[in-house]
């Protein structure tokens, strides 16, 4: 199969109807703009609409990037809220994860976290270092990264334990620890 024929095939592949639904993933990312608002939280409508991107596993994945680029920010932050419970997530798609965290979007470290990479994790040290605090998506991403959330960045001249940000993420637990 050529290489157009195949892209043509996954785009009407993604497009195509939910199984045991009747709305295709273009289709539900068309209504992002319907359901999104300027209150600063997601309502039960977009968690809904999340819920059905999310369905779509990777797929939704091209879908819900180029967000990341739009004017608005209800629209950029609905775009991270999808994608911190999205599975399917890799290396490549991280830089423009790490863009959107460092543009404001606070939904996303849940989402570098399922990464999983040194990168993505000596990324999300660094933001928790630069900009400490507790029970937020940052620490709670630390924790899905586990022990590698706990352990000390590359270059670190303070030891392997007692890190104020090691605590937080092992919730007191040793065995988290490094």
């Amino acid at each position: 199969m050529s290489m157009n024929a195949a892209l043509i095939v996954a785009l009407a592949l993604a497009s195509a109807p939910v199984p045991g639904g009747s709305t295709s993933l273009q289709q539900l990312v068309e209504r992002i703009p319907e359901v999104v608002d300027d209150s600063g939280g997601i309502g039960t409508d977009a968690q809904e609409l999340a819920s059905r991107i999310q369905a779509h596993g990777a797929a939704a994945i091209p879908y819900l990037l180029p967000l990341f680029r739009e004017e608005s920010e209800p629209i950029r932050d609905f775009a991270g809220y999808v994608l911190r419970d999205l599975e399917g997530l890799t290396e490549e798609h991280l830089d423009a994860l790490i863009q959107a965290r460092l543009h404001g979007d606070g939904w996303i470290p849940p989402a570098i976290a399922r990464i999983g990479t040194p990168r993505a994790i000596a990324f999300l040290v660094e933001d928790l270092k630069e900009e400490p605090q507790t029970q937020s998506q940052l620490t709670h991403a630390l924790v899905i990264a586990g022990r590698k959330g706990a352990a000390c960045p590359r270059g670190c001249s303070q030891g392997h334990e007692g890190h104020w940000w090691q605590r937080e993420v092992s919730g007191g637990q040793p065995e988290l620890r490094v």
